[in-house]
């Protein structure tokens, strides 16, 4: 655990997004508690922007948009 895995293939699929498939705009939906994915997120740029329920529960929205 900590081994920096999460955070390399979020920054790597981030990047692959924007330039190979050319996204401009990725999120994700990360449920509350969830301290890990919040810190990867944040590291490859995310911000959060709201809650949403889904399927009765309740997710945070993390964006990326590239400037």
């Amino acid at each position: 655990m900590g081994n920096g895995y999460a955070f390399e293939a979020a920054r790597a699929f981030r990047e692959y997004a924007a330039a190979a498939k050319g996204l401009r705009r990725l999120i994700c939906l990360i449920q509350p508690g969830n301290a890990a994915s919040v810190r990867v997120a944040q590291k490859i740029g995310m911000i959060r922007e709201k809650e949403i329920v889904i399927r009765e529960k309740q997710v945070h929205v993390y964006a990326w948009e590239q400037s």
